[in-house]
Formats: C-alpha cells, sequence, structure tokens
C-alpha cells in the first residue's frame, strides 16, 4: 500500500463575532466556541484547500483527516466535516465569515457548503491535546477529483454552536513552522512515499 501525505494548500478560520476579519495570516486554527461571562466571544468554523491532482490516476482505498490539537475545550464534543461549495472561489487572505475573497459575499455567512455530496463526516473532539484522527474522507478525495478539479475543500463545524459552555479546540495552521493538520491518503500498491505541498 502507498500511503500520500497532504498539507493544506491554503487555509484559515472563519468567526462569528468579528465576521468581517480575516485570519488567513494566522499561525494557528480555531474550531468551536468560547465565553466570557455569559456572552460569547468565539464562534469559530475552520476552512481548508487540499490538492490531490497527484492522485487522479489512483485508486483510492482510504483517506482521514489528521490534526494535532493544541488545545481542546471543556469534555468531549461533536463535531462535523462539510464539503465547501466554493474551492477555488474562496482566498486565504480574503475569506472571513461574511465573504469568501474579502469582496463577494457568502451565499450563506460563515461558508458555503454541501452536506449531501459526498455527505457530512462526523467526529469527537476530544477533552485533551494530542493528535486526532477522523477517518472517513475517501468520499470526499474521490468527489474532488472527479468534480472540483481535484480541490479539496473542507469546513469544520461544532455540531453544537450554542453549547452555553466553552467548546474550542485549536491547532497549528499552514503557516506555523510546525503543521496542524494533514490528509493522509492509502491507495493500493506501489511505493510508498509522502506528498507534501510547500510554499
Amino acid at each position: 500500500m502507498a500511503q500520500y501525505v497532504i498539507y493544506p494548500t491554503i487555509d484559515s478560520f472563519m468567526r462569528f463575532t468579528q465576521p468581517d476579519l480575516n485570519f488567513g495570516a494566522n499561525v494557528s486554527e480555531s474550531l468551536g466556541v468560547n465565553y466570557f461571562g455569559a456572552g460569547k466571544t468565539i464562534l469559530d468554523r475552520p476552512i481548508a484547500n487540499f490538492d490531490v491532482s497527484a492522485l487522479a490516476a489512483l485508486t483510492i482505498n482510504a483517506a482521514q483527516l489528521e490534526i494535532q490539537l493544541v488545545l481542546s475545550g471543556t469534555g468531549g464534543w461533536l463535531a462535523h466535516i462539510e464539503r465547501c461549495t466554493r474551492p477555488a472561489a474562496w482566498t486565504e487572505l480574503g475569506v472571513t465569515w461574511n465573504k469568501y475573497d474579502g469582496a463577494t459575499a457568502w451565499t450563506t455567512a460563515g461558508g458555503d457548503y454541501d452536506t449531501v455530496t459526498p455527505g457530512e463526516v462526523n467526529f469527537n473532539v476530544p477533552a485533551q491535546s494530542g493528535l486526532l484522527v477522523i477517518t472517513g474522507l475517501k468520499a470526499y478525495v474521490d468527489d474532488a477529483i472527479a468534480l472540483r478539479s481535484n480541490i479539496l475543500s473542507l469546513i469544520l463545524k461544532a455540531d453544537n454552536e450554542n453549547p452555553g459552555v466553552a467548546q474550542q479546540a485549536t491547532w497549528n495552521s499552514r503557516d506555523a513552522s510546525s503543521k496542524g493538520w494533514l490528509l493522509r491518503v492509502d491507495t493500493p500498491g506501489g511505493r510508498r512515499f509522502n506528498m507534501r505541498n510547500y510554499w
């Protein structure tokens, strides 16, 4: 089995409480909710693109997202992945909660997404830092190759964005010296090597 490791080509997060602020140059990603007193100070949705063009002629056995959590909020909580429907349109230094390229509004604030094709991938955010492995992304890779010009575009969302308690996870972005997330893809046979996106 050959294994490919693919880092994001672009990544950022969108913040509901600062809807016109871009976080594309941040060295960390943020998912979930935080509070100060009774007020919500943070509601974040990470977004990332992965270039899977080198896999286009291959059969995909399995794919998973691996996130090295730096911080995880109180207790385990549920989140999910959805396919961003503007893979080639959103920009790293332009994307905000309200706009996908700094100028043009999302159809729905917080990111345009599809929950049906290829379907949500659910996962549990653990209570502690460390490696989080999210399996079940084979259909996303197949879909990106077949229909999205080899761009796998993901939005991560907490299931409950109004939990009343802090439920926030953070990890390093692609701009950090130590990368915090990657896509790992298994294909049958062949030479084993890592495909890395450098910037």
